[in-house]
């Protein structure tokens, strides 16, 4: 697949919170996003267009200056590249929302003494629409909006006099983890090493759409699609942990272009998988069983169950009893040798 010389990304993953609650999974999350990235079969940015933050405890790091020096590198390396480009903002950790606008993102030095030591989000792609340089800018922003008194946020030190040339036609892609004066989460996905396989539901759903999910048959994610997934499935994967988190995405880019993420295909369907489901404290009622984009798997009486639901892999159910407004989702792995009991 071709490499686009002409992409950009900052990532930063911050779990490292000494003055305040350490993370477990943002590191992972912003890892697991470059790696993305870096794939010429994901997202087919050059390994050189890319500068990963990722935090540390000892020194405590980042601070705003890590932030900036790297951005201010792919703005010196982006000037004079010729053709459309486009730029991806990765963030994830603690967060914080003033306003329905932006995030606050929290740097590792930010505590409940220190509440100024957080970037404001919407000063910084303030300053990548205005340079001129980016035809889109992505923002992906894995963290809450809770607001926090007396909370504020520092803006990029990097000063641009004048808009650039190509800062009229810039266009934005806004995905927030969670909507503004919410919380957003991490849970343990799973074991490695031996130890809790922790990441954010929304970095799920991101990675889950871009490596498939939500993918074109020829290839690749539109913008409209990526959007659509992550305000379903994140409340989904959220929900299985017993969560409570919607995500909010901001689509500017060009709705007749639709742009492309990356290269990915749909997954291959999974020949003769299905999962039974076995209903246990209700003997009749109508329910629906939808996946993870909310297409109608099945419908009828549970009094006729187990029903045999055919997926493709690694999925996540939404199961609706009817007669009582009640919701499950189910968790499918793809590998189930087992029938799946349902309480409703």
């Amino acid at each position: 697949m071709p490499e686009y010389a002409g992409h950009y990304a900052l990532v930063v993953g911050i779990d490292h919170y000494p003055r305040f609650r350490s993370l477990k999974g943002a590191r992972k999350d912003a890892e697991d996003f470059h790696a993305w990235l870096t794939d010429p079969e994901g997202g087919g940015v050059l390994a050189a267009n890319v500068e990963l933050v990722l935090s540390r405890e000892d020194p405590v790091r980042p601070i705003h200056d890590d932030i900036d020096d790297a951005l201010e590198r792919i703005l010196a390396a982006a000037r004079n590249v010729a053709g459309d480009k486009r730029l991806y903002v990765y963030f994830s950790g603690h967060g914080l929302g003033r306003t329905n606008v932006g995030a606050d993102l929290c740097l590792a030095s930010w505590s409940k003494q220190r509440r100024a030591m957080a970037l404001d989000s919407e000063g910084y792609r303030k300053l990548v629409m205005g340079c001129g340089y980016f035809r889109e800018v992505v923002f992906l922003l894995d963290c809450c909006r809770v607001r926090e008194v007396g909370s504020t946020a520092l803006p990029p030190t990097i000063e641009l006099p004048t808009p650039g040339d190509g800062a009229p036609t810039c266009r934005s892609f806004v995905g927030y983890a969670t909507e503004f004066m919410n919380a957003a989460y991490e849970a343990e996905i799973g074991q490695a090493d031996g130890e809790s396989d922790v990441r954010g539901h929304f970095t799920q759903a991101l990675m889950n759409a871009l490596k498939g999910a939500a993918a074109e048959p020829t290839g690749g994610v539109r913008a409209s699609k990526l959007k659509e997934y992550l305000e379903v499935n994140t409340p989904l994967i959220a929900k299985a942990s017993n969560h409570i988190q919607n995500s909010e995405v901001v689509n500017g880019l060009d709705t007749t272009a639709d742009p492309l993420f990356g290269h990915a295909k749909p997954p291959a369907q999974a020949p003769g998988f299905a999962v039974n489901l076995v209903f246990r404290s209700v003997a009749k009622g109508e329910a629906v069983v939808e996946d993870g984009q909310l297409r109608e798997l099945k419908r009828g009486d549970v009094s006729t169950g187990p029903w045999r639901i055919p997926v493709s892999g690694r999925t996540m159910l939404l199961l609706r009893y009817l007669p009582t407004g009640a919701e499950k989702t189910i968790r499918v792995q793809g590998n189930e040798t087992e029938d799946l009991h349902v309480e409703l």
